[in-house]
C-alpha cells in the first residue's frame, strides 16, 4: 500500500519534472525573443537619436539666422498654443483657430511686411497664394 503511494508520488514528480522542463524551455525561448526585440529596439533608438541630434544641429543653425524678437515671440506663442505656432491663413481665416481673419489685417498679411499674429489665437500668421485648379 505504501509503496503503491510512493510509485504514485514517484511518477507525478516525473511528470512534474517533465513539465518544469518543457516550461523552463518555453521560458529560454521567450527570453531569447526578448532580447531579439530589446535589441532591434536599442538599435532604433539609436538611430532615432542620431536623427534627433541632426535636427536639433540643424535647427540651431536656422535659430541663429532669425531675428531676436521674432524667435522670442514664437517661442511664447508656441508655449501657448499646444505646439502649432505658425499656422497658414486661407479665405481669411486663420488655420489654427479657424475664425475670421479682420480684411485690413488679411491684406497686411498679404505684404509680408511684418509678423501678424491671429487675433483670436495668436498663432504667427502666414499667407500662401492659391493657385486656382484647372
Amino acid at each position: 500500500m505504501v509503496e503503491d503511494e510512493i510509485l504514485v508520488l514517484m511518477e507525478s514528480a516525473d511528470a512534474a519534472y517533465k513539465e518544469v522542463k518543457a516550461e523552463e524551455v518555453k521560458v529560454r525561448t521567450e527570453n531569447a525573443k526578448v532580447e531579439e526585440y530589446r535589441k532591434k529596439l536599442n538599435e532604433e533608438v539609436a538611430v532615432a537619436e542620431k536623427e534627433l541630434e541632426e535636427l536639433r544641429r540643424r535647427r540651431s543653425v536656422q535659430v541663429a539666422t532669425i531675428d531676436k524678437e521674432n524667435y522670442t515671440l514664437y517661442s511664447k506663442v508656441l508655449a501657448s498654443a499646444r505646439g502649432l505656432a505658425v499656422v497658414a491663413a486661407r479665405d481669411e481665416r486663420c488655420q489654427g483657430c479657424h475664425m475670421n481673419i479682420p480684411p485690413q489685417l488679411f491684406v497686411e498679411l498679404k505684404k509680408y511686411e511684418r509678423v501678424i499674429q491671429c487675433p483670436q489665437c495668436s498663432r504667427i500668421l502666414y499667407w500662401k497664394e492659391e493657385i486656382p485648379s484647372p
